[in-house]
């Protein structure tokens, strides 16, 4: 048994909403074993993880998956189990899994949720060590690793404040991503969003954030502003401190300059020794070291978020309180059994650790660890308030008085923080100016949470009050977001969108298998139709729109790079892709396709094409309105759609000289555009670009740009090189024309053939692969597709054999061609840049010759070689004048 791939999807995915983990796993000879043929397996897994005998499975109650067991299940689905009580075990609460086999050698496929991609590998490792030890009869112990993954998950997990941050962004339905520096975060897309981490955010100035770490100059430019500081100065040496201290007077406190956290900080100091040894201990963090009057008084913390008082906490330093009987070290244990106490910040109380500092601490008291303290007698533990060496807090947030928040909210003002962590000592914070208040420090990122989960009193949600500062409600930190998938059509209904957004004034992105760009800059080349192309534009600042085009491979590999988007379209469903990765039927594809219908926000629409049964169905799957296109007006969801007053498009061939783009919201009408005068159809021939047109004008008017807008880029995409590359372009020299296609699979390669057969042209050659990766079935289709349509077909294979052997493909489309002919004219030339020069050098004058191309600059050299240039369109490529154009009443007969 062993792992023969495994990865993680963060985004929504194939097999779940949420984050999952993938393993393939080779059973190998234990493939044809099953639980109950296994000696003990049931109890000494319960044994190890006891909360497997809750696990429902199948059977649908708490102990349905020990009845497997017993009954006898693969241990493949054992693993899945087992990884879902490991994960439970160490604190994260998972349930979902699916097991299924492969294929019949023993290759199982293994989904469960996860919680990051830092631990689920590690789990699903652990997960199948653990299956395999324990089917070979070997004894096993899962402490040290459930301990070392509890140690990781508090490693990775966000800490309380940008926990608080994050929850209240999801309650907003704000979309959040994790970025590649720990605890820092982006919230919502583009130029809408808004970086966090921990309580700092990208509003927060990095010149405040400097003079908050320098706390001698903060404390000058509080003074000089006439608020009450502690008295002290800055020194550089132990004479120094010396000095100082006599000047001001005992008690002082001795601190870094430039410290946090409490970090080096050392109070109530009453001689030359104890300045001595805080001297030195501050001196190991910092060059500059502050000494300061020790100022009597309650500690408090304020918060201050854009210029009010988000919370008030009143910080009480940890002390033991006698009962007469324990000892001080015994009280601490019985402190720190508090479930509400943990590791640093795991918890909302921290341990507070039995160290050198609480016992020096004890000492001033005249005490030790081995005191025993009279019932109600206190001995203070640490003289600090601070929550991170085990200090509580008290919510204070309505007594604090006017005057002391003024002062609190202008020290924040002054030093330029957006959110400030105001210290301050009073008598009480409740009084005015808090009787004889002193500000102490003024922080950056303060932390959250004391007042998160106060020891006493109201919990204060102030991820909430950050949150509601960045994205003033009820501004979603959203941009106008389009995801386009389907089989065939991606690509240009991706490039007409953007096309639409950019005559509407926006700077948008997008990216599809040709690469990622932005304001109609190219910013990464290559096929980025996936999660990578998407946080590409998602995460630019300079993105106001992005259209997202969203491939079936990135589905399946990556899930989606985004959380929601305001319009999905589908295009179309057809054969392609089938029998790999477990798709096996044009169903199968719909119901991968589906998700991007089903992660659209509620007010946003899902664009579908009427004329695909398959995709029509998806409506039922998405939480927002269709919005149907067709090629008829007379499609019964047309129809409905007008009905009921909602949006559609259809074209409206019932005029005897020309057809119409038409786009209604009910009866009123949003577009009206004559097709033969919209080059992308060149001349109203190119019957799928007419189907993507419709898509795409459909999706604009849905993502809320003006028709006006839309018209403007619909009238203007040109079916050429500089606005839709490598989708049916056309091209020329002295002696044939040509077409450069992208189409790989039967569909995508009958229409343009189709669209092709209409150019006037002597003969028609072709030039086409399928990458290897298809079924033999479709390969073949090719074949017949091709071979059906065209006078001569010259056979390539593409460059990346996708897992074939040199030959393989080839064969498969040339089966195909010569099943659909009666006449020879097929050939096979392997080598792209060779089968197109083969083409060009010996087809007939005035021949018509399609490339469907794997790499396109190959291609373009080729034509250069041969002084092919473009061939330009005007209301309609030239080349198509003398076509027939009564031919588009007949559009909807010739499915995309």
């Amino acid at each position: 048994m062993h792992i023969a791939a495994m990865r993680t999807i963060m985004g929504p995915n194939y097999y779940s909403h949420r984050p999952v983990q993938i393993i393939d796993l080779d059973l190998g000879a234990m493939a044809n074993q099953t639980s109950d043929r296994i000696s003990n397996l049931k109890d000494n897994l319960i044994a190890l993880l006891p909360g497997l005998a809750e696990h429902t499975c199948s059977p649908g109650h708490p102990g349905g998956f020990i009845e497997r067991l017993e009954s006898g299940t693969y241990l493949g689905h054992v693993v899945e189990h087992v990884a879902l009580e490991i994960y439970n075990s160490v604190g994260i609460k998972v349930a979902y899994g699916t097991t299924r086999a492969l294929n019949e050698k023993g290759l199982y496929r293994i989904v469960f949720n996860c919680s990051d991609a830092q631990t689920a590998p590690e789990v699903a490792a652990l997960a199948v060590a653990t299956v395999r030890r324990l089917a070979r009869g070997q004894k096993t112990c899962l402490t040290d690793q459930l301990e070392k993954l509890r140690k990781l998950v508090a490693e990775i997990e966000p800490g309380p404040s940008s926990a608080a941050i994050l929850r209240a962004a999801a309650d907003r339905n704000i979309p959040v991503i994790a970025l590649d520096s720990p605890l820092l975060y982006q919230l919502g897309y583009g130029c809408r969003a808004q970086r966090i981490q921990a309580a700092e955010t990208s509003l927060t100035s990095g010149i405040a954030a400097d003079i908050a770490t320098d706390k001698e100059l903060t404390k000058a430019m509080l003074a000089k502003a006439g608020l009450p500081v502690a008295p002290g100065c800055c020194v550089s040496s132990l004479p120094e401190a010396y000095r100082a201290a006599d000047q001001i007077g005992y008690p002082v406190v001795v601190k870094p300059a430039d410290g946090c956290k409490g970090k080096g900080v050392s109070l109530f100091l009453e001689n030359k020794a104890e300045v001595m040894a805080a001297y030195k201990a501050a001196r190991q963090l910092s060059k500059r070291i502050l000494v300061e009057k020790h100022i009597c008084g309650k500690d408090y913390r304020l918060v201050i978020v854009n210029g009010k008082v988000a919370a008030a906490s009143e910080r009480k330093p940890p002390c033991a309180f006698g009962d007469g009987m324990h000892t001080i070290a015994e009280l601490i244990e019985e402190i720190n059994a508090d479930p509400r106490r943990g590791i640093d910040h795991e918890k909302p109380l921290t341990k507070i650790k039995v160290d050198r500092k609480v016992a020096d601490t004890l000492q001033k008291q005249h005490l030790s660890f081995d005191s025993l303290l009279k019932t109600g007698e206190k001995a203070f533990l640490r003289w600090h308030a601070n929550l991170s060496i085990g200090g509580t807090a008290i919510d204070v947030t309505d007594t604090v008085h006017p005057s002391v928040a003024a002062a609190c909210i202008r020290a924040a003002r002054l030093v330029g923080l957006d959110i400030a962590g105001v210290d301050l000592i009073a008598e009480d914070i409740s009084k005015p100016n808090g009787q004889n208040m002193t500000l102490i420090e003024i922080n950056a990122a303060p932390g959250l949470r004391m007042h998160l989960f106060p020891a006493e009193g109201q919990q204060r949600d102030v991820g909430k009050e950050i949150v509601d500062y960045l994205f003033e409600l009820p501004e979603p930190g959203r941009i106008p977001l389009v995801a386009v998938t389907g089989t065939n059509g991606k690509t240009t209904v991706t490039r007409l969108i953007t096309a639409a957004f950019t005559a509407a004034g926006y700077n948008a992105g997008y990216c599809s298998t040709d690469g990622v760009f932005l304001g109609g800059s190219l910013l990464a080349q290559g096929d980025y139709a996936g999660p990578g192309g998407a946080a590409m534009i998602l995460r630019d600042p300079a993105t106001e729109a992005a259209v997202l085009e969203v491939a079936r491979g990135g589905i399946l590999n990556s899930g989606l790079g985004y959380d929601y988007a305001k319009v999905a379209v589908i295009t179309n469903i057809s054969e392609d892709h089938l029998g790999s990765e477990g798709i096996m039927t044009l169903a199968d594809l719909a119901h991968l396709k589906a998700l991007v219908a089903e992660r659209v926000l509620p007010d946003g629409c899902v664009v579908l094409n009427a004329d695909d049964p398959l995709v029509a169905g998806l409506a039922k799957r998405a939480p927002a309105l269709p919005a149907y296109f067709s090629l008829s007006r007379d499609n019964v969801l047309i129809r409905q759609n007008l009905n009921e007053n909602h949006l559609c498009g259809y074209l409206d061939n019932s005029h005897p000289d020309n057809s119409y783009l038409c786009v209604q919201r009910g009866y009123e009408s949003l577009l009206h555009l004559n097709v033969t005068l919209l080059p992308a159809t060149n001349g109203g021939m190119i019957l799928h670009n007419i189907q993507n047109l419709l898509a795409a004008a459909v999706a604009a008017i849905a993502a809320g740009i003006n028709p006006v807008a839309v018209e403007k880029a619909m009238e203007a995409f040109g079916n050429d090189a500089d606005h839709n590359p490598g989708r049916f372009n056309s091209y020329s020299n002295d002696h044939c024309n040509v077409i450069v296609d992208y189409g790989h699979n039967p569909a995508a390669i009958a229409v343009a053939l189709e669209a092709a057969d209409r150019i006037p042209h002597s003969s028609l050659w072709a030039v086409v692969a399928v990458p290897g990766d298809r079924s033999d079935e479709t390969i073949r289709r090719v074949g017949i597709v091709a071979g059906t349509r065209c006078d001569h077909l010259i056979i390539k294979e593409d460059a990346d054999r996708r897992g074939r052997k040199d030959g393989a493909t080839a064969n498969l489309v040339f089966e195909g061609a010569m099943s659909a002919r009666s006449r020879n004219g097929v050939e096979i030339i392997a080598d792209e840049g060779q089968a197109v020069r083969h083409a060009l050098s010996t087809c007939p004058a005035k021949a018509l010759v399609i490339i469907f191309y794997e790499n396109m600059m190959t291609v373009l050299d080729v034509l250069a070689e041969f002084g092919c240039a473009p061939t330009l369109a005007s209301g309609g490529a030239a080349l198509l004048h003398d076509t027939n154009q009564n031919l588009i009443n007949h559009a909807h007969a010739f499915p995309i």
